[in-house]
């Protein structure tokens, strides 16, 4: 009776090492845990104050561009305005359009209004469209400011295309005006970009994109003032902001920063998720490391509990294969240094599993000579059972199958003729002159002519018929699908010519199967240098589907039908009515 090692009815069996390794790897983890919280807050207020100071430096150096770009077109304007009109070279066309200039125009005023243009270079039609009263505020400033240069906010052209209007009182009291287009401002926005949607935006003084990644924005100086930064701007402040913006479909953080001379302000907006995404990364590269650190904590415990658990281990695989019956040699100790209880579980084992293989070889030894035994045993049972049934159903002279054999055979081609609609034919063949030659030569004799004569009519048959041996010179021959078939009638026998007639047909076939096999006997048989000359009478009984004979019932009818064919000598009888000549 086995002795439970366990007194407790449930528990859980768990690895030494697996504890071992879920341990330290909790242990681990506490602290990685709190190190990745901390890292994400302080990486993310990091990275928002980076991006505070870079976006609100690129926005000042933006607008310290932009005022020196202000400062240089105010200078041509005032000197071309003051030497107008003077001829329209290509030196000064080109001076013009360096700082982007399209139109300049000097216009007479009386009584304090526009009179006439009295010079103009460039097209008029880069004039806003309702001309010069559009830009009557303006002209109020430079009234109010003489040889001030003043800068309207952004104004469609005749063609709707936005400008941006300069003016001033010359010192003959004319009024200067001058179409800017937008180009400066284009290439600088363009030349910020940065992430996936950071950007810069310029505006003027009233909130009008300037120049912004939105080309309708652009094109249409949308009025961008409710945004917060833009806002802002507008009240002189720089500094740094966070918004929604609508043509980027996101929330952003922007520096911002205002051009002094103008009021223009300069926006470098960038998306909050990029920053995020940035934390992200940061966030991801530190909890890397510390997974990293993790994972090589868990293989040195792992590492460090197989060197432990590695000789308990040997024994508990050693025990399961001598459990299994495998054959395990001598357990070696691979460690320079183990402990003393595990030095001495391991020999204790070893003299174990030697005696329990001992004990193991022996009783194997003993089983197998047992199992030999047994299985020549059966085999010369299998081999006697063969015998037997050998005996049982096939002649022991002829080597054919026997009438118990032929029972089988014949209920089973009956049931088959019925499912297949052909007729099967029973040939009950006896030797004639069989005794003389038994009398004359002897049985010896005798017996090898049946064996001979066996092999003649099974040479004879057509394929898928049988022949068996009733005893003496009896045998009976099985044809299957004999031909169509049909009731078999005395009327049946006389309509042979007939090619409609299913019964006709097949007493043909039998009529010439019998006629094959009595030609067969007829011819000489020689044996042991004595040619033998015999014959054959043979009763044939036809069976179709509609036949409700049985099978000894069909063997009684070819019985008679050869009797009658004996009494005639060397001829074939089909059904007692129907006779083949020889």
């Amino acid at each position: 009776m086995a002795v439970p090692l366990v007194s407790r009815k449930w528990f859980v069996a768990v690895g030494l090492r697996n504890l071992l390794l879920i341990f330290f790897t909790f242990v681990a983890l506490i602290p990685i845990l709190f190190l990745d919280g901390w890292i994400y807050y302080t990486a993310k207020d990091a990275q928002v104050l980076a991006v505070q100071e870079k976006h609100v430096l690129l926005a000042e150096n933006v607008s310290r561009s932009m005022s020196m770009y202000v400062n240089d077109l105010k200078a041509v304007f005032i000197a071309k305005s003051e030497s107008a009109p003077e001829p329209q070279t290509e030196e000064l066309e080109a001076l013009l359009r360096s700082v982007n200039i399209q139109m300049l125009a000097i216009i007479d005023v009386k009584g304090g209004s526009p009179e006439r243009i009295a010079y103009c270079m460039g097209n008029e039609v880069f004039l806003p469209e309702a001309g010069i009263e559009a830009l009557l505020t303006e002209r109020r400033r430079a009234f109010a400011q003489p040889t001030k240069v003043v800068i309207s906010p952004v104004i469609m052209n005749a063609r709707q295309m936005p400008m941006l209007y300069m003016m001033r009182t010359t010192r003959s009291g004319s009024l200067a005006v001058a179409a800017v287009n937008t180009a400066y401002f284009r290439q600088v926005q363009q030349g910020i970009e940065f992430g996936t949607k950071g950007h810069a935006a310029i505006l003027d003084q009233s909130g009008q994109a300037i120049a912004h990644p939105s080309r309708e924005w652009e094109e249409t100086a949308f009025d961008m003032s409710s945004l917060k930064p833009v806002a802002m701007m507008k009240e002189q402040a720089k500094g740094f902001a966070e918004f929604y913006s609508p043509a980027m479909q996101t929330e952003m953080i922007a520096g911002f920063a205002i051009v002094p001379e103008t009021g223009w302000g300069v926006m470098i907006p960038q998306p909050y998720s990029e920053i995020q995404a940035r934390v992200r990364q940061t966030r991801a590269v530190a909890l890397g490391m510390s997974l990293l650190g993790l994972l090589l904590a868990v293989v040195v415990s792992w590492r460090l509990t197989a060197y432990i658990l590695g000789p308990i281990r040997a024994v508990t695989v050693a025990a399961r294969a001598l459990a299994s019956g495998h054959r395990i040699d001598e357990l070696e100790i691979k460690r320079h240094m183990v402990p003393k209880e595990v030095y001495h579980l391991l020999r204790t084992f070893d003299l174990m599993a030697e005696e329990v293989l001992s004990v193991r070889a022996t009783l194997e030894q003993r089983v197998a000579e047992r199992t030999q035994a047994l299985v020549k045993e059966v085999e010369r049972r299998k081999q006697l059972e063969r015998q037997l049934v050998e005996q049982a159903t096939h002649d022991m002279l002829t080597g054919l199958p026997n009438r118990r054999l032929l029972a089988e055979r014949l209920q089973s081609a009956l049931a088959m003729s019925k499912r297949s609609g052909c007729a099967i034919a029973v040939f009950f063949l006896d030797l004639d002159g069989f005794k003389r030659v038994n009398d004359t030569y002897g049985h010896h004799v005798g017996d090898e002519l049946l064996v001979a004569v066996a092999a003649r009519l099974q040479a004879s048959l057509r394929q898928g018929d049988s022949i068996f041996r009733l005893g003496g010179d009896e045998f009976v021959i099985l044809a299957e699908q004999i031909g169509p078939t049909g009731p078999l009638t005395t009327e049946s026998y006389a309509a042979t010519d007939s090619a409609s007639d299913m019964a006709a047909e097949a007493v043909k076939a039998a009529g010439y199967l019998s006629k094959k096999l009595l030609d067969k006997l007829q011819q000489p048989f020689n044996v042991r240098g004595n040619e033998i000359f015999i014959g054959g009478s043979i009763g044939i009984k036809i069976s179709g589907v509609d036949c409700d004979e049985t099978p000894d019932e069909i063997m009684a009818s070819a019985d008679d039908a050869m009797y009658k064919a004996k009494e005639l000598g060397n001829c074939a009888i089909i059904d007692e009515g129907y006779l083949v000549s020889i």
